[in-house]
């Protein structure tokens, strides 16, 4: 599985990334909304995920995009929570759930 990952914190994403190589899900990052529009418009992607720190204006921007690639959306955000328990019992089962 191929996803992308957008936040505004890079050690974050990518700390997430590496959790998901784990299940064999790669996962691309970037903290720049026109990097995510590119990659969405140019990659093979199976979902998104929309970090923390996103303004709500650049997430409608990635929405659309990904609305037009047919591209499912994953609102994440760890609220305080334990990285491994988010990943475990939220990200994975929503990136799972992509079809």
């Amino acid at each position: 599985m191929n996803v992308l990952l957008i936040a505004r914190e890079r050690a974050l994403l990518e700390r997430v990334a590496s959790q998901l190589e784990i299940h064999e899900i790669h996962a691309d990052v970037t903290t720049n909304d026109d990097d995510a529009l590119i990659s969405i418009a140019t990659e093979n992607l199976e979902a998104v995920v929309i970090g923390g720190g996103v303004r709500a204006s650049s997430r409608d921007r990635i929405v659309e995009a990904c609305a037009e690639r047919n591209v499912r959306v994953v609102n994440g955000s760890l609220r305080g929570k334990d990285l491994d328990d988010y990943i475990r019992t939220e990200l994975m089962p929503a990136l799972r759930a992509a079809p």
